[in-house]
């Protein structure tokens, strides 16, 4: 932080969102599967996957961004290259759809910075759509988010999430 000091509260906003970007990068903790471990996406075809993704299914897009994203970390993702970003555009495609575990993770990138650039406000914004949807450790991360932004920052963030629901496809 260029010019923070310790007391500064940009500092220490910044320094609960870091903490909670290290909570979020625990194995499991973040970009999961809403329901539980989906060993079914290993087994079918990257191809038949791939195709339907492009074709505009979002459980199909949500299963491509999980797969470029674990290809670097699950040994049972193989032959795939692990791209963040390529992650990142897939799960907005399916979050765009409606997806409430793409929307969550969507969130989750966006505190974390992988794929997309670090952003608080757009994260706190993908929350509350996850949230909104019912995602069940969407809620936490909202009012964490909440205790790290500033009021204008926190309706910046709702207008950015109506915004983007406006954009469902």
């Amino acid at each position: 932080m260029r010019g923070g000091r310790n007391g500064d509260p940009m500092t220490l906003r910044f320094m609960r969102l870091a903490a909670l970007a290290a909570a979020l990068s625990l194995p499991g903790a973040a970009l999961a599967d809403t329901g539980g471990p989906r060993t079914d996406i290993y087994l079918k075809p990257w191809a038949q996957v791939k195709h339907r993704a492009e074709r505009g299914d979002a459980e199909a897009q949500f299963e491509l961004a999980y797969l470029y994203y674990a290809s670097g970390d699950d040994e049972r993702v193989q032959g795939i290259i692990h791209s963040e970003r390529l992650a990142a555009r897939w799960y907005r495609k399916a979050a765009l759809q409606g997806h409430v575990g793409a929307r969550y993770n969507m969130a989750a990138l966006y505190v974390n910075g992988e794929g997309v650039e670090q952003d608080a406000v757009e994260a706190y914004a993908w929350a509350l759509l996850a949230a909104a949807d019912g995602h069940e450790g969407a809620g936490e991360l909202v009012t964490a988010l909440g205790r790290s932004l500033d009021p204008m920052q926190q309706d910046a963030g709702r207008r950015r999430a109506e915004a983007l629901e406006r954009a469902r496809s």
